[in-house]
């Protein structure tokens, strides 16, 4: 049971609790930062005034307090864990290594934590020594932790049959069956690949990065089967920009396939505003009737629906080439009389394919003697 110097203190104690039971987490740590001033060396107090810190997201401090429960007891490993994880979550996975290897030292049998170390080693993308150290995990216990983590990562390595072997030991949930999507695809099995990826369908999640859902929901009207007769068909964005971009060809490979169906693109602006309609292809930014259609799909489902098994060069050039925009930039380039080479160096969202690289590093580019003119595109998406 937890000692108390004093009433007070003890008051001041149930009130952190009570803050801290009603989410009201800033007042809590005002209450345990109190208390700490009178038993400073309290690890009970110093632990849970971290967690506080972490339900706000604020690691620093919370590492604060871990590390002075550390010099209180260096060889307490569920604080050295708890260091280890708060700096993971700044992706300062180097030290969060040291302090996992710490508890290691004290106790070497411990899977959660060569599982904690081998999520460092995917962060730097280093994946053979992230591979090594889970390995040693499954030996000490096999579970369908280790087999996500193992699926993970022989995708990220490209090893895209041991991932799909490691995703089949996993239940057959809607989640673990979209993942398993992306090995096959990878693999060219595109009936396979497209037919599971359909799976993300089942869950409408809250996106890490960008905070809102994954796809409009317009439950009034039902998903087309491919197989239903259908005159008004609307087909619904989703995913990135980039994404609707390209899957835009094989809406034009549906209005071949029906060219007797009306078939209405509801976009965003931004992307509207490039593409060319067709003869029974319209695009929608606005105005949406749901009266006026039969059936619904997202266009992230169109390779599915038109049985894709082979991705064949595209021939179609669908994008509205805005004259005023290519005189104006011909003016602004002009100056340039090297070969140009445009190109962007930061992705929208952050993944575990390298979407973001330093701007310096294309500078080494310009080392190599070659006839080019860098040019780095930037936008405001």
């Amino acid at each position: 049971m937890l000692k108390h110097l004093d009433k007070q203190q003890q008051k001041d104690y149930n009130s952190a609790l009570k803050y801290k039971t009603e989410k009201q987490h800033n007042l809590s740590i005002e209450m345990y930062n109190k208390i700490l001033l009178k038993d400073p060396n309290n690890i009970v107090y110093l632990d849970e005034l971290a967690d506080q810190y972490n339900n706000l997201e604020q690691i620093e401090k919370s590492i604060e307090c871990y590390n002075k429960i550390r010099i209180i007891q260096p060889a307490n490993g569920v604080n050295l864990n708890n260091l280890g994880i708060g700096y993971f979550k700044l992706k300062k996975y180097e030290t969060a290594i040291e302090y996992f290897k710490k508890i290691l030292l004290i106790k070497n049998d411990i899977p959660d934590v060569y599982n904690n170390i081998c999520g460092c080693y995917v962060g730097l993308k280093q994946y053979k020594s992230a591979e090594n150290v889970l390995n040693i995990s499954f030996k000490l216990r096999e579970d369908v932790d280790v087999y996500f983590k193992l699926a993970n990562l022989y995708f990220y390595m490209k090893k895209y049959e041991d991932s799909i072997t490691y995703y089949n030991k996993l239940p057959k949930t809607s989640a673990n069956l979209y993942n398993l999507s992306f090995p096959y695809l990878a693999l060219d099995k595109f009936k396979v690949g497209f037919k599971l990826y359909e799976n993300r369908l089942l869950n409408n999640n809250i996106h890490p990065q960008t905070k809102q859902k994954e796809r409009v929901e317009i439950p009034q009207i039902q998903n087309w089967d491919g197989i239903a007769h259908c005159d008004n068909l609307l087909v619904v964005y989703e995913q990135g920009i980039g994404d609707n971009f390209q899957y835009y060809r094989f809406m034009i490979e549906l209005s071949l396939k029906y060219p007797n169906m009306k078939i209405s693109y509801f976009c965003k602006t931004l992307v509207s505003n490039i593409l060319k309609p067709y003869h029974n292809i319209t695009i929608k930014t606005t105005d949406i009737d749901i009266r006026d259609f039969d059936y619904k799909i997202f266009i992230m489902s169109l390779p599915y629906f038109l049985q894709i098994e082979k991705i064949t060069p595209n021939v179609e050039n669908y994008i509205i080439q805005n004259e005023y925009k290519i005189d104006y930039w011909k003016k602004q380039l002009s100056q340039l009389k090297k070969y140009k080479i445009g190109f962007l160096h930061n992705g929208l969202l952050n993944s575990f394919i390298e979407k973001s690289i330093p701007l310096a590093e294309f500078e080494k580019l310009t080392d190599l003697g070659l006839d080019i003119d860098l040019i780095c595109i930037m936008s405001d998406i």
